[in-house]
């Protein structure tokens, strides 16, 4: 039922290669964020939001 020749690569197997170096790319992403920082991407992203919720609270508390 392959419309497009032999030769031609499913996208099944496009979707899986494309799929194995997007997770490739993730984990190295993941890897130095620990590497440099010591902690875990979820972790800082929590920092982050803590930060910004503290901001807003004293921008709003400044009116």
């Amino acid at each position: 039922m392959d419309h497009q020749g032999a030769n031609t690569p499913a996208y099944v197997e496009i979707r899986d290669e494309a799929m194995k170096v997007i997770a490739e790319v993730s984990t190295q992403s993941v890897l130095t964020t620990i590497e440099k920082t010591g902690l875990m991407p979820d972790i800082l992203f929590a920092y982050h939001a803590e930060d910004a919720q503290q901001e807003q609270s004293l921008q709003s508390g400044r009116v």
